[in-house]
């Protein structure tokens, strides 16, 4: 390299470069001047390699770049699952399901296992943030401490901030908003609180979790939203079983429906599984 020269990268060095940078950054834009200035080239250049970044992405089921014009606009990588890919990651959730002891005291599915497998748990993540890519989503609730994990991904996926309610009296010097909800596990009321800071008025979220039956949950959740002012933009769980006469005034979506069918010769419930309704969800560009 000659001296007060900056090392000009050749366009498969680019290429990758610029391939994983995108990729580390799911749902973020990044401006052409990024690449520009990193890789020391002209923008016509980083045009071109973006083009056959897309081709490729596309052909090979990646993802979706997309590029915005204008002194303010750039490049942002989508991470959208492949519909034949999302059945695959439906079928694979349904398979381990019906393996091992799942059902529990109250009729409550044991997930335990699944959502402590960091590989299926990216694969749901993913998914659920497919579905809403476009909703322009600021922020990903969920409730302490099953949900955790999935969440963070799925923000993560979206490019939006991760916030987590708490049950309970907390410790926190922050002033709180509570709500009380009804736990499905005990059908007793009980409180949970969002730190103000949190979370602003207007601002969209989505709230995943693992698991709805009698909805208490997500309905307290819901109802902290509003008592934030906020805009709820979807409830999105791995598993439903619900039951008939309080779930279904909530809208939500699910990677599995469960149902509990009793078997008379073994004498003993066994599930029934299907795809739930995220797989019936279409999410269309809305982005100006």
């Amino acid at each position: 390299m000659v001296a007060g020269h900056r090392y000009k990268p050749k366009r498969n060095e680019r290429i990758v470069y610029i391939s994983q940078y995108l990729v580390d950054r799911p749902s973020q834009l990044v401006n052409y001047q990024t690449f520009m200035d990193h890789l020391n080239c002209a923008k016509t250049s980083v045009s071109e390699d973006l083009s056959l970044i897309k081709l490729v992405f596309e052909q090979q089921r990646l993802g979706t770049i997309k590029t915005f014009p204008g002194a303010s606009g750039g490049v942002v990588y989508y991470p959208i699952v492949h519909p034949e890919e999302q059945r695959q990651i439906g079928e694979k959730l349904m398979e381990m399901l019906s393996k091992g002891h799942r059902i529990l005291q109250g009729n409550y599915i044991y997930l335990g296992d699944i959502l402590q497998n960091p590989n299926i748990v990216d694969r749901i993540a993913r998914l659920m943030a497919s579905r809403y890519i476009y909703e322009q989503v600021d922020a990903v609730m969920t409730m302490e401490s099953n949900g955790i994990g999935l969440a963070t991904l799925v923000a993560r996926y979206l490019d939006a901030k991760f916030i987590f309610a708490r049950t309970g009296k907390t410790t926190s010097r922050e002033a709180t908003r509570s709500v009380e909800f009804v736990s499905g596990s005990y059908h007793k009321v009980g409180r949970m609180e969002l730190e103000e800071s949190q979370l602003e008025a207007k601002e969209r979220v989505l709230i995943v979790d693992d698991f709805i039956r009698n909805g208490g949950t997500c309905q307290g959740m819901i109802d902290l939203v509003k008592a934030f002012e906020a805009k709820l933009v979807g409830v999105c769980v791995v598993g439903e079983n619900p039951a008939p006469d309080i779930v279904r005034t909530l809208a939500f979506d699910s990677l599995v429906s469960i149902n509990l069918a009793f078997n008379e010769e073994s004498r003993q419930y066994e599930l029934e599984l299907a795809l739930g309704s995220l797989f019936e969800k279409k999410s269309e560009p809305t982005i100006d």
